[in-house]
């Protein structure tokens, strides 16, 4: 996760060994996550995140959590 932050978040605003620092990771870590692919559960996470995107769209906003909840459960059992 720390990696996944690093990159998303930090990495152009602050010198990398400084940020591994502060984070205590190394900066090898870092370069070897890049290089990994995304897990499984990363990717399952991802794909739930866009269908609740979608659903909060279709509902222009609107709609919270569990309407949104009971909406993926009619959609996708």
């Amino acid at each position: 996760m720390k990696y996944a932050f690093i990159k998303s978040d930090l990495v152009g605003e602050f010198p990398l060994p400084v940020i591994c620092r502060v984070l205590r990771v190394t900066q090898a870590g870092y370069h070897a996550s890049l290089e990994r692919p995304a897990s499984l559960m990363a990717v399952k996470r991802d794909a739930l995140a866009d269908l609740i995107r979608r659903v909060f769209a279709a509902f222009k906003g609107k709609n919270g959590a569990p309407r949104i909840y009971r909406e993926l459960a009619r959609q996708h059992g």
